[in-house]
């Protein structure tokens, strides 16, 4: 149940996965597809067989290094769902700690321009650049809420050291 002194400003329910995430593996994938469409149109055109061999070659090398590409998006795709699973299901059990405070030690830049700020003794930093983790990661250039003195509650997920920072699960700011 919400607590009326504090509205909700991220929940993890509420993220997808960004467009981001695709693009590693459909990139390789339209490459390869041109490759082959390329490959085709060697083999389909006349010319001297050593030609065809060596351009043939080429494209086939091409192929299977466009495919390992796309196997590689895939599995890192497949690796943010399966952490972003893991985290609904870490707030929806309770598997989570509450830190609640005023943010203090506010800063931009951090981990490629991302963020980090300390609240109540623990120290949270995330970039929106960063598409490995689930979680919260929107920095005030994109419209992020956190900022300097601000009161807040966030529920996350420890990690056992300042690196990676701890996965925000939920935030909730003080009306």
């Amino acid at each position: 149940m919400a607590n009326p002194e504090f509205v909700v400003v991220y929940d993890i329910h509420q993220e997808w996965l960004r467009w981001e995430h695709t693009a590693g593996i459909l990139v390789p994938l339209l490459f390869a597809l041109f490759c082959l469409f390329i490959l085709l149109v060697i083999l389909a055109t006349p010319r001297k067989r050593c030609e065809k061999i060596w351009q043939g070659g080429l494209c086939i090398l091409l192929i299977v290094v466009s495919t390992l590409c796309v196997i590689s998006g895939c599995k890192d795709y497949w690796d943010t769902f399966t952490q972003r699973k893991q985290a609904i299901r870490s707030l929806e059990s309770g598997d989570y700690v509450i830190a609640e405070g005023e943010i203090t030690d506010f800063r931009t830049g951090f981990r490629g321009g991302g963020e980090c700020f300390t609240l109540d003794g623990v120290r949270f930093g995330y970039s929106y650049c960063d598409l490995t983790r689930p979680g919260f990661n929107r920095d005030a250039s994109h419209g992020g809420p956190i900022r300097q003195g601000l009161y807040a509650r966030i529920a996350y997920r420890p990690t056992g050291g300042q690196y990676p920072p701890p996965q925000i699960l939920k935030i909730e700011l003080r009306k």
